[in-house]
């Protein structure tokens, strides 16, 4: 808009090209995430849905209008990249393209509370403790997906922990990773998911048949 010289710009961005604001408040409501941060101290948190110059989809949650990055509670990024399968030598996908919105970063963390606990250790990669909220944006990706124009959500975990996390709502690609994680957690029934996260992560997690 111009007026004597002067010319401003408004934007207004829709997370994955589709859904604003009030429409993301409203579905985490219905997921149980609004509840779960409350539940945490953050009553009255902020959202912001923006792109970058990258085209990396943002959807960020803090806990008060000041949006310091520091203080982030929920900070999701998404490209939108094509995937093909065959490059993992997935049998079953060859000649299967496709159009994936892929998760390149997706962080939950309480910025008020620096202590881990005994009952919540520190996991690898962790800075802050978590706030219990993955369960809830695997549920929000399962509402948003009818209203997306690509295929799926797709996601490499680079943590055993995430892998098994993700796995409540995602499939692997490939059946071979599928059945290894499932017999991972089958042989060490009874341990602490991050005692075999530090073990996969520090090579002390061994095959007792094969010594790998």
């Amino acid at each position: 808009l111009r007026d004597g010289g002067f010319r401003s710009h408004f934007f207004f961005f829709f997370f994955l090209n589709r859904y604003d604001v009030e429409e993301m408040v409203r579905i985490l409501q219905k997921v149980g995430m609004i509840r779960q941060l409350a539940s945490k101290g953050f009553s009255n948190p902020v959202y912001e849905i923006f792109r970058d110059s990258q085209q990396i989809h943002y959807f960020r949650i803090f806990p008060d209008a000041k949006k310091d990055p520091s203080k982030v509670l929920v900070d999701l990024r998404l490209s939108e990249k094509r995937f093909i399968p065959e490059t993992l030598r997935v049998e079953a996908f060859r000649d299967v393209l496709f159009d994936m919105f892929v998760i390149e970063w997706l962080q939950t963390q309480n910025p008020v509370s620096g202590e881990f606990s005994a009952e919540r250790p520190q996991l690898p990669g962790q800075r802050r403790p978590g706030l219990g909220c993955l369960k809830y944006l695997m549920l929000m990706m399962n509402e948003v997906s009818p209203g997306i124009t690509l295929d799926g959500f797709l996601d490499v975990p680079d943590h055993f922990h995430l892998a098994v996390m993700y796995s409540k709502s995602f499939m692997f690609f490939d059946p071979v990773v599928q059945g290894t994680v499932k017999a991972v957690l089958r042989d060490t029934e009874g341990s602490s998911l991050s005692d075999i996260t530090w073990g996969a992560m520090t090579g002390t997690l061994v095959d007792g048949k094969t010594g790998e």
